[in-house]
């Protein structure tokens, strides 16, 4: 049976509507947030965020436009004090394009939790960042999971949770300057900020 030019078109239209409807490209720069109402990416970060579900309940902007994933206390009260000194040794490196902590790093944790166990008053921001490879939003995203991850090491290694919070920044805070493995290999990284009761 020939079929007629108009036919043909008719499939053919067909054909894309359903290609373009059943084939979203996802942004390989997404990261699901616990309680958000989807993944953030580049595109829809401000959109999602600014409309998501209240603190402690999914994410939200704050000034510096990063992404906190918080524990119960407002860490970003002016009256507390913060202290990023205190567990630079203890700053967790990364692989390229990797969010596990490496056994090797899993060791630094034990202070934090010791710190936080023993002063229960007291909070620690987990900073996670990146090189400067890749999308501004891959980043973002790519930061998030290695806060989160380390967030969740601590725990697990019995570091009360609600004294844990979580931010990204992405590519925007490098620790070393340069376009090389040397500088980048500094930049993958999870830094602590211990941030203390105002006195």
């Amino acid at each position: 049976m020939k079929r007629s030019p108009v036919s043909k078109l008719l499939i053919l239209g067909f054909s894309l509507i359903l290609a373009a409807t059943a084939c979203k490209k996802q942004d390989k720069g997404t990261t699901a947030i616990p309680g958000s109402r989807g993944a953030v990416t580049g595109d829809n970060r401000n959109d999602l965020l600014n409309s998501g579900p209240a603190i402690n309940e999914g994410p939200k902007v704050n000034e510096r436009g990063n992404i906190p994933l918080t524990g119960n206390r407002n860490i970003d009260d002016p009256n507390r004090r913060r202290d990023t000194d205190q567990f630079q040794g203890s700053t967790v490196y990364f692989a390229l394009d990797s969010s596990t902590v490496r056994a090797n790093e899993r060791g630094k944790l034990n202070e934090i939790v010791s710190y936080l166990k023993g002063n229960p008053n007291a909070d620690v921001l987990v900073e996670g960042h990146c090189d400067e490879r890749g999308t501004e939003g891959y980043n973002l995203a790519l930061g998030d999971r290695r806060a989160l991850a380390v967030r969740e090491a601590l725990v697990a290694l019995g570091a009360p949770a609600d004294n844990l919070h979580t931010v990204s920044f992405g590519e925007a805070k490098p620790a070393v300057q340069g376009h090389s493995e040397a500088a980048w290999s500094k930049n993958r990284r999870a830094a602590f900020v211990l941030v203390l009761p105002a006195q």
